[in-house]
């Protein structure tokens, strides 16, 4: 099995939070919003992960930990609002949001 260097995940890392960027900005449906959120932190994780590898400390494994624990309450919360915003509007469009008022 050949050896992967940082700079491979690092740029992997790098694409992985590009592509979690675009998808947040250009999507309009709040599913694919919340999957590219993922995707987001995902690179986040890979990254502290790698460079904790590489440094040989333990900070980036504790930090992944805590953002792996607070992506899961994210998307918990997330999914409750997007099914209730569908109950409300029968659409999981973004551009339905005006109608929502207190």
């Amino acid at each position: 099995m050949p050896n992967v260097g940082l700079l491979e995940i690092l740029v992997l890392a790098a694409l992985l939070i590009v592509i979690g960027i675009y998808g947040i900005l250009s999507r309009k449906n709040l599913l694919t919003v919340l999957f590219a959120t993922e995707i987001l932190f995902s690179g986040i994780n890979l990254t502290f992960a790698s460079l904790s590898q590489a440094t040989g400390t333990i900070q980036g494994a504790t930090f992944v930990f805590f953002i792996m624990a607070i992506t899961a309450c994210e998307t918990v919360v997330m999914l409750s609002l997007v099914f209730v915003y569908f109950r409300v509007t029968q659409s999981t469009s973004i551009e339905k949001m005006d109608q929502l008022n207190g």
